[in-house]
């Protein structure tokens, strides 16, 4: 699932780590997204904090764009999974728990 991998200006304004119901201005336009904050146990071995966000009914290529993050609503902790595949079905829980409070 593709993620506008998000640099943060200051690491002290995120949140706890985990899965959020959150909004992504790009230019003009608001959309919807599911942003994971923290690690990816399942995918890196690396304990660097990310924040990615797979925003919802967008296609196009946001690389070098500046965006701003809303964060709404904590979705759940994060998880490590034995494979992508449990990652995929999570990933669609936690985008019909988006799509609900959003």
């Amino acid at each position: 699932m593709p993620t506008a991998n998000i640099e943060v200006c200051d690491a002290n304004l995120l949140p706890k780590c985990g899965v959020y119901a959150t909004k992504i201005r790009i230019g003009d336009k608001v959309y919807q997204a599911v942003t994971n904050i923290g690690l990816r146990p399942t995918v890196d071995k690396e304990q660097q904090v990310t924040v990615e966000a797979h925003i919802l009914d967008f296609e196009g290529d946001i690389y070098g764009e500046k965006v701003e993050l809303e964060v709404y609503r904590f979705l759940r902790p994060i998880q490590k999974f034995e494979n992508l595949e449990q990652v995929h079905a999570q990933v669609k829980k936690d985008i019909e728990e988006a799509r609900k409070c959003l």
